[in-house]
């Protein structure tokens, strides 16, 4: 009877060690996989913040040159409507050149106004590209974290792997 039930008990173990052995195997393979997508992840972060460093780059050389293209305009504005009053004193075919430069200061005030609003979003845009790439700085440090938790992790399955093996069953 003691024989049968340690024959039982054999059997029992030499199964849950079987189950155990499965279930390391999956966590295993379970591991490298996390690993090698964090790895992944960690590149494309990389990589987009290389972009948006870029594009950075790029917004702001778009808002000087906006800037200057808008002082530009704000000056000959200026200088149209000056010229406007001076013909203003002159003959009739000096009257019609004053109300086509008058018009043209109008257009070149639309102008103006457009092109600082554009510089206005522009400098919105930079905040914005500004911001995710502090996310992408934010969000590459918490991978570099998890990383070091994956590696923890590994090694704590390598040491229960070892203790494990230990108590193979021949």
């Amino acid at each position: 009877m003691v024989a049968i039930e340690v024959k039982e008990l054999s059997k029992r173990t030499t199964e849950a060690v079987g189950i155990i052995k499965g279930k390391i195997q999956t966590m295993q393979t379970n591991t490298d996989l996390v690993t090698r997508s964090i790895r992944d992840i960690v590149e494309v972060i990389k990589e987009t913040h290389d972009i948006m460093l870029s594009i950075s780059g790029s917004v702001e050389e778009q808002t000087a040159t906006l800037n200057e293209i808008s002082k530009t305009i704000s000056g000959t504005s200026r200088f149209a409507e000056t010229v406007s009053i001076s013909l203003q004193n002159t003959v009739k075919l000096e009257k019609e050149v004053t109300k086509r430069l008058s018009e043209v200061s109008h257009s070149a005030r639309s102008i103006a106004r457009d092109a600082k609003d554009a510089a206005d979003r522009t400098q919105y845009t930079r905040q914005n590209v500004v911001d995710v790439g502090e996310a992408c700085m934010a969000t590459f440090a918490e991978t570099r974290r998890i990383e070091d938790q994956v590696r923890k992790l590994v090694h704590m399955y390598e040491k229960l792997h070892e203790i494990v093996i230990q108590f193979k069953i021949k």
